[in-house]
């Protein structure tokens, strides 16, 4: 097998948020990369997605003109998905989180991709070893990546019943030379590690809105002037040993009891998606934004992403 610096990667559901941002994020790295999707109209809109994303890049100095079209060269699109795969080394698909779709599309994969390709997947929910069937197990893995996905740095390697440490350390190592900041998760646990703490924060969150204790404005006021910078450079276990271990037991004692301690998502939310609320996307969700450019709002908030992860390297 070559090294994996010349690794050629396949993405399906190339189309998607995430299809084309991991694209965009390996063809950046010098990775030659082949989209697969359905419809050639969906895979001409992503790709136009992608030239709108290097556009940003440029603007904020995270990558100079000459190199662009470079970087466009490696990227082609396909919806015959054995054109698509017959060269990759690493496949990786990002299509809707359905069992049934994503076993017929790993079955696809393995029957397409050479022999000796790894096969994974970019789920945020479903444990696919418990349903995928391939002729390769030991080649099979969860790497989950977050949005926008050409910019957030962390991948979570989820390991299977059947992942040897070999694997799990090729695929470390090839995230790794792509500036990827990947964690291994010893099995596949719901939510793995990303979605578990954000579960948890968002119960409680809105738990405090429902009860009208604050409004959203609030909670988000404290997460941006607190716990956001804070969190930027120590975490949540390095800020423990800030606060003082003794300090955080004796808090938890008073405070755990009262946490919200509900099994299903909460009223408020569930109000909010019956009424067609749904966010950004929709022009309305727990904020207002009627009448503003939805690009505009997405591209800010990848520009803002990008600004506080340039900043965290100097600190």
């Amino acid at each position: 097998m070559k090294p994996i610096n010349e690794w050629n990667v396949a993405v399906v559901g190339g189309a998607g948020t995430m299809g084309l941002g991991m694209a965009l994020h390996f063809a950046i790295n010098n990775h030659k990369v082949t989209m697969y999707d359905l419809t050639q109209e969906d895979l001409e809109r992503a790709y136009e997605m992608i030239k709108s994303n290097i556009a940003t890049l440029v603007e904020l100095g995270e990558m100079k003109k000459q190199e662009v079209q470079a970087i466009l060269d490696r990227i082609s699109i396909h919806t015959n998905m054995s054109e698509a795969l017959n060269d990759a080394d690493f496949v990786i698909e990002s299509v809707t989180e359905n069992a049934d779709v994503k076993k017929e599309i790993f079955a696809k994969m393995d029957q397409l991709s050479p022999k000796h390709a790894y096969l994974c997947s970019n789920t945020s929910s479903l444990n696919i070893y418990s349903f995928v069937e391939t002729s390769r197990p030991e080649k099979i893995l969860i790497t989950h990546f977050f949005n926008p996905a050409h910019v957030m740095p962390l991948v979570e390697i989820v390991r299977g019943p059947e992942t040897p440490d070999e694997t799990v350390e090729i695929i470390k190592t090839f995230l790794s030379s792509t500036k990827k900041k990947p964690i291994v998760i010893s099995e596949c646990i719901t939510g793995f590690i990303g979605n578990r703490l954000t579960g948890a924060l968002v119960r409680e969150a809105f738990h405090l809105v429902e009860n009208g204790w604050v409004t959203v404005e609030d909670v988000d006021t404290v997460m941006t002037t607190t716990f956001g910078p804070r969190y930027v450079f120590e975490g949540i276990f390095g800020l423990y040993d800030h606060i003082g271990l003794d300090v955080g037991e004796m808090v938890g004692l008073e405070v755990m009891p009262q946490l919200c301690q509900s099994q299903e998502p909460s009223s408020v939310l569930r109000e909010k998606v019956k009424a067609g609320e749904l966010g950004v996307k929709t022009g309305r969700g727990l904020r207002d934004y009627s009448g503003q450019d939805i690009k505009e709002i997405k591209k800010n908030r990848e520009i803002k992403i990008i600004k506080t992860l340039r900043h965290m390297e100097t600190l």
